[in-house]
């Protein structure tokens, strides 16, 4: 009988937990799959039930963490007998979950996405107090996407007891093998593909390329993804001048396809970030990659032979850089090689789901597990 891995989630929207969830789905074909969701139905369920999972959806209103709401969910953990869980969405509603699902036998991972950091110290306090009052005896594991968001728990006194282990995302082979060579298109494009959102840093962006634009009226800048910061990135693209030649492409169903299109990649991020899947899924497909030089984006590009890294925040450094690479074909061929390279090597959908379930059903954790203390009890 193969053993049984529950995951939890608190909705079923296309979302970075959401796409791990499935990747780990797809590729542990090991175990068997049962997915909870505390909340309302989106398009992931689907996708969870196409690559082999049993999917529940509890009704909206389940979001709540009554007691009433806690001692179901403890009873059909019972019923399941999963021998561990994955929580996918970080803190939220730990402490509860924890609580309730509270056994001497079941392992339980938690998913850390982002770095901890931003947390204010009212929050920091508010979920140390819920893990005094929600005691368990479990003791979980924090698998984070990145050393960096494992770092940052260090800073947080309701993080900071946890276990953790580090397990960097995985991204998906792209049907196309290598960027598209558009040595003699008229037109020059490079892009992001990312969440308009305040983690993201696509107004650094703008800026350099306000440097370039006027230079290089053939030049286009594609902006791929939505968030509420749309409309103040239109507004900064009208301000600097360079709106006729950038692109915002809203949600893009295939987004290898349209990197495909591009000349080069640009990931400008801020330190909120927590691993930067977009900017390894453009190295996966071979495309040349400049991105901030922030602790996690580091780590994932391996080295400056990777991926070119730029200071935060420096429109002037990022110019320079994207001038170079775009008049360069040689330079982008050599930079996009060796960042497939990394990327096919350590971010391989199969090495990922590998790695997540040597970490919730190895009989022996604490080889692998960056040990921080104990839990919360």
């Amino acid at each position: 009988m193969a053993r049984k891995l529950l995951h939890i989630l608190f909705g079923a929207e296309r979302g970075g937990c959401e796409r791990n969830c499935e990747m780990l789905i797809q590729y542990g074909k090991s175990v068997e799959h049962h997915v909870l969701v505390l909340g309302p139905d989106g398009p992931m369920s689907a996708l969870w039930r196409e690559a082999g999972a049993q999917v529940l959806i509890w009704a909206p209103e389940l979001y709540k963490t009554s007691s009433r709401r806690m001692a179901q969910l403890k009873r059909f953990v019972q019923e399941t007998a999963p021998e561990a869980a994955m929580l996918w969405h970080g803190l939220v509603k730990l402490p509860q979950l924890l609580h309730a699902l509270s056994s001497d036998t079941i392992k339980v991972g938690v998913h850390g996405g982002n770095p901890a950091y931003p947390m204010t110290a009212l929050t920091d306090w508010k979920f140390w107090l819920l893990q005094k009052i929600y005691r368990t005896a479990i003791d979980p594991v924090y698998i984070c996407c990145s050393q960096y968001v494992a770092d940052s728990f260090d800073a947080k006194r309701c993080l900071r007891p946890y276990r953790r282990t580090v397990v960097w995302n995985g991204i998906k082979r792209p049907a196309i093998a290598w960027h598209y060579d558009r040595t003699r298109a008229d037109t020059k494009i490079f892009g992001m593909v990312s969440r308009l959102d305040a983690i993201k840093d696509q107004a650094t962006l703008l800026r350099a390329f306000a440097r370039l634009a006027p230079r290089y009226p053939e030049w286009r800048l594609q902006l791929a993804g939505d968030g509420d910061q749309k409309e103040a990135l239109i507004a900064r693209a009208r301000e600097l001048k360079i709106e006729s030649q950038v692109d915002f492409l809203g949600m893009i169903d295939d987004v290898f396809a349209r990197m495909a299109t591009w000349d080069l990649f640009v990931f400008a991020t801020t330190a909120r970030e927590g691993l930067g899947n977009a900017l390894a899924e453009a190295m996966m497909l071979g495309l040349p990659c400049i991105a901030t030089e922030i602790g996690p984006i580091a780590e994932l590009a391996g080295s400056k032979e990777t991926v070119e890294l730029v200071p935060p925040g420096n429109p002037e450094a990022l110019s320079t850089q994207i001038e170079r690479y775009m008049l360069d074909r040689v330079a982008r061929e050599e930079l996009a090689q060796r960042g497939q390279q990394r990327a096919q090597a350590s971010f391989a959908p199969e090495v990922y789901a590998s790695r997540y379930l040597d970490q919730l059903f190895s009989d022996s954790r604490e080889t692998n597990a960056r040990v921080q203390g104990r839990s919360p009890r």
